[in-house]
């Protein structure tokens, strides 16, 4: 049999880290030749927690022949430019809006509407009777909590908490360390407001225009409007930012431009005193984009 790579996005993020390395456990249980491939050097709180749990990262290009795995993605956005979409022969991702089939046409696809990757990864050890690995629970328990913003993000699922809930019941992760990995976020992001924004840019098109939108999620975010507002209008006319602080469970928009102010206002029914517009609850960049290309 092949040997099977489980690969997130380069430089991945909590989410895509913990998928990567607890899928390849969970296809070594099965008895299926696997392993995570790390392209890049995780992100500054997949970094912290796998510091901490001690987990060791597997940077080994791929061999030849292998078959390749992608987790917590469904596009070739991010991935290492080496990997062949042919021989990918399953995606897991949690992405409504997709163009996987096309771009993967032999991989069995699992792309389901949850808050988190890791869910779709944990709820497979039940459903096959193999318990994780202490490791692997943490790591999973770790990415849930930080892709649902300690399960208070509007994408947050009743899946989410249930794998969460029966990882923790078996290795559970103390409040602290939660606490300790976002805070390992945001002073990476407080390090360098300007290359945090641009790092997190993403590029859109649309029909009235293309766009920028970046994200930002830290405990405390909300204090920092006048900080990222500078850098955000560095980024041109029709540049935005989301900035999500987990502590306090609300978004703010930031659009410095007025002409794009008054746009992202009516298709996304958001208002906005001055250059920022406040959101009750956690809402998040692909949220956004929903509403402003009209599918929500």
């Amino acid at each position: 049999m092949l040997p099977h790579l489980t690969v997130p996005r380069t430089t991945p993020d909590l989410d895509g880290l913990a998928c990567a390395i607890a899928y390849a456990e969970l296809l070594l249980a099965e008895s299926i030749p696997a392993r995570p491939w790390i392209a890049g050097s995780p992100d500054p709180e997949a970094r912290f927690v796998v510091d901490q749990l001690g987990i060791p990262l597997d940077h080994t290009p791929p061999p030849n022949d292998c078959a390749f795995i992608l987790v917590d993605a469904s596009d070739l956005r991010g991935m290492p430019p080496s990997l062949d979409p042919l021989r990918v022969v399953e995606v897991i991702d949690h992405r409504l809006h997709h163009r996987a089939a096309e771009l993967f046409p032999n991989a069995a696809l699992c792309i389901e509407p949850v808050g988190a990757a890791a869910t779709l990864i944990a709820e497979r050890y039940p459903s096959l009777g193999i318990p994780p690995s202490p490791l692997a629970a943490q790591l999973l328990q770790a990415a849930i909590m930080s892709n649902t913003q300690a399960l208070r993000g509007t994408i947050t699922t009743e899946r989410d908490r249930a794998a969460y809930r029966t990882l923790a019941a078996l290795f559970p992760l103390d409040d602290a360390f939660i606490a300790a990995q976002f805070d390992a976020r945001r002073r990476a992001i407080l390090l360098d407001l300007r290359a945090a924004i641009a790092l997190e840019r993403k590029d859109f098109d649309h029909a009235d225009g293309a766009y920028i939108l970046s994200q930002l999620e830290f405990p405390g975010a909300r204090h920092h409007v006048d900080d990222c507002l500078p850098h955000v209008e560095q980024l041109g006319s029709r540049a935005m930012l989301n900035l999500v602080d987990v502590e306090d469970a609300v978004s703010l928009l930031l659009v410095p431009d007025p002409t794009c102010r008054a746009w992202v206002s009516r298709r996304a029914g958001l208002h906005f005193d001055g250059p920022v517009a406040i959101s009750p609850g956690i809402l998040l960049r692909k949220q956004i984009v929903a509403r402003l290309e009209g599918r929500s």
